[in-house]
């Protein structure tokens, strides 16, 4: 991932060619977490990306990490990653009969082959069923949408928001099948002070540790801090 810290906790990164979701409040760092996911496999690792946004305007995604000196509109520009705006108006939304995301789906498929993608990304889930009535049918269409990227050899990432730190994973029940991988991001309010904390929940055919990691949002991105489990690789002194 490149995400300082987290190749440590997961005992390498996530999954290739498999979904992870990542799940947390309201401002815990979700889309932070994906856009520096895309920066770094981009900037990093050579790997082109599709971005599906749900939720915010293509515009604001690439100005709230303008100050993290991410220019992604440059990104865009050099082919290298799609911000593909999937975001609707609540208010000109009218249900009916049975709706599928297949014209969703399909663009996702022309962004991949467009640029050769290795990596799509959709924030936010919420959104969708926020958007549409029916979460049944909305959970049968995502997971089509994963199974149809998996097809494809592609990694994907989800966000997806939760109501409380401690309870339901998700709120629609999104992890009973989006389950490769499932991040926990939570940040705690105590003695007013703010304590974010990540956890690998799930990591399907991987060890990886499963104790909660605190983590800072700086300049540079997320750092998370092992702690007890501390990567140390600074040397020592013999010396008297």
């Amino acid at each position: 991932t490149g995400i300082r810290g987290f190749e440590h906790i997961s005992m390498g990164g996530l999954v290739e060619g498999r979904t992870t979701l990542v799940v947390g409040t309201s401002g815990s760092g979700k889309t932070l977490f994906a856009t520096e996911l895309l920066y770094r496999a981009i900037t990093e690792q050579d790997r082109h990306v599709v971005f599906v946004t749900f939720e915010e305007k293509p515009g604001d995604i690439v100005r709230n990490v303008q100050r993290l000196g991410w220019d992604l509109a440059r990104l865009v520009r050099e082919k290298k990653l799609i911000i593909l705006d999937a975001s609707l108006d609540r208010e000109m939304i009218a249900e009916a009969g049975i709706y599928d995301l297949s014209g969703i789906i399909s663009q996702i498929i022309d962004a991949i082959a467009e640029i050769d993608a290795r990596l799509v990304i959709l924030d936010s889930l919420g959104a969708l069923f926020f958007q549409f009535g029916n979460p049944g049918i909305l959970r049968r269409e995502i997971l089509r949408i994963t199974d149809t990227l998996a097809e494809r050899g592609v990694t994907s990432l989800m966000t997806a928001e939760r109501l409380e730190e401690h309870g339901p994973i998700s709120r629609y029940g999104i992890e009973e099948f989006v389950s490769d991988c499932v991040i926990v991001l939570r940040h705690h309010l105590h003695e007013e002070k703010v304590r974010r904390t990540v956890q690998i929940y799930k990591l399907r055919g991987d060890r990886h540790y499963k104790d909660e990691f605190p983590f800072t949002i700086e300049k540079e991105g997320i750092c998370i801090l092992p702690l007890s489990a501390a990567e140390l690789t600074q040397a020592s002194t013999a010396e008297r």
